[in-house]
């Protein structure tokens, strides 16, 4: 089969006729400041994922974006409001990644007409009351609603003018695209928001179509309706990282967690998956009967190095660090890259310490570098640096797959404290 072209990748997203159109990035943002005027005058415009503009203001801005495409397009019969989706800025190449781009546009277009059916409903119904910014705050608190804000913001997904209503239809599109491309990732997303059954029923009192997610589920008609042909959603829910205590209110969080133990029944256990019948103090999971005695103390001492508090090195120092130690950390990612023993190319514990040697150098960075992000005040890159050391540690202590004991403790507690400090207010 010859590889998909730019052409077929445009015939499948590209819907003129129902308001769906692709244009360059650069073009989307001078249409944005066509419509908004002197309101985001020397203001920045972020990279969108998409923008629903209103008919008129979209015509209107035609005029002298595109003369040419608005002879075309002003003898369609558009919608209310159009949807504006920037093109890929690089070819797909091979159809690997074909698949890739395509699903990645299906789910920008599907959250897309999510928030065009959102900003019809409420202008159709004048129900901004029931279903504007101020039910949403007082559904899911202020605490919670500046969260939605600030990651909204920091996804590049609003413009920093948008008032609250515009902030709330974004999040009930980011939302109920999580819920069919990630289900029981939304919690992650907005930690703060304890209140998932309540939303649901919010957004399906809106008038969204929002069938319960599942394997053998029906789909909504708006995820049908901006299904590229030959797409289908994943097989398998995502891994995550269960072990937080996030989105523990989602009722989606369990079919997830089930989906991926059916697709998923090989993959290595998480913090949350056990390892063995029994269970040690604090819920985590360890089993390190069949680890090497003398692989646990390189463990704690790697764990105990990267805990110490250091004094800030000079560039000097930092210079040379990188230069000395860089090549090796590279060296261990790539030895202990995750799946690379299922081809056999992966070191045996306890016959091959050197590699081990590599990869406790790595483990002891990874620990050090949560240190530095935890008292710099980056909690959640501290907690991402702690999963990324109990992922290598698991990787390294092979047959058994999980970290030993103290070390699992270890890296808990440690992630505890930082949870604390996100949740902190």
């Amino acid at each position: 089969m010859p590889t998909p072209s730019a052409k077929a990748f445009r015939q499948q997203i590209l819907k003129p006729a129902e308001g769906v159109f692709l244009f360059h990035a650069r073009a989307i943002e001078r249409l944005i400041e066509e419509e908004l005027g002197a309101e985001v005058r020397g203001v920045p415009i972020p990279d969108l994922p998409y923008y629903v503009m209103p008919r008129e203001a979209f015509l209107y801005g035609l005029e002298t974006e595109n003369a040419e495409a608005l002879s075309v397009i002003e003898g369609l019969r558009l919608p209310s409001y159009v949807v504006l989706l920037p093109s890929p800025t690089s070819q797909a190449v091979g159809e690997g990644a074909f698949d890739r781009l395509r699903h990645d546009y299906w789910a920008r277009s599907f959250e897309a007409e999510v928030a065009r059916a959102w900003q019809n409903a409420r202008e159709d119904n004048d129900d901004a009351e029931r279903f504007g910014a101020a039910a949403l705050r007082g559904l899911i608190g202020d605490h919670a609603f500046a969260e939605v804000r600030d990651v909204l913001d920091h996804d590049d997904l609003t413009l920093p003018i948008w008032g609250d209503d515009l902030v709330t239809r974004t999040f009930a599109a980011l939302v109920v695209r999580l819920r069919y491309f990630a289900p029981g990732a939304r919690g992650f997303y907005f930690p703060a928001i304890e209140v998932w059954p309540e939303i649901d029923a919010w957004l399906a009192a809106s008038g969204l179509d929002l069938p319960e997610p599942g394997q053998d589920g029906r789909l909504p008609l708006l995820l049908v309706k901006s299904r590229p042909g030959g797409s289908e959603l994943p097989a398998g829910a995502p891994l995550l990282p269960t072990a937080l205590p996030f989105g523990a209110s989602d009722p989606d969080l369990a079919i997830a967690v089930a989906d991926a133990a059916q697709v998923w029944p090989h993959q290595a256990p998480t913090s949350a998956e056990p390892c063995t019948d029994g269970e040690a103090a604090d819920g985590v999971h360890v089993l390190d009967t069949e680890l090497p005695p003398s692989l646990e103390r390189h463990y704690l001492a790697a764990l105990h190095r990267g805990s110490r508090v250091r004094r800030r090195k000079g560039w000097l120092t930092r210079l040379r660090d990188d230069l000395g130690n860089g090549l090796r950390r590279l060296l261990a990612r790539l030895l202990f890259l995750p799946g690379l023993d299922d081809i056999g190319f992966a070191p045996a514990p306890g016959k091959a310490m050197r590699w081990h040697g590599l990869g406790l150098a790595l483990f002891e960075h990874a620990v050090g570098c949560a240190q530095g992000e935890d008292f710099d005040g980056r909690f959640a890159a501290d907690l991402g640096f702690l999963a990324g050391a109990r992922r290598l540690a698991q990787r390294m202590s092979r047959p058994a797959r999980c970290a030993p004991a103290a070390v699992a403790m270890g890296i808990a507690g440690r992630e505890r404290e930082g949870d604390g400090h996100l949740a902190d207010p």
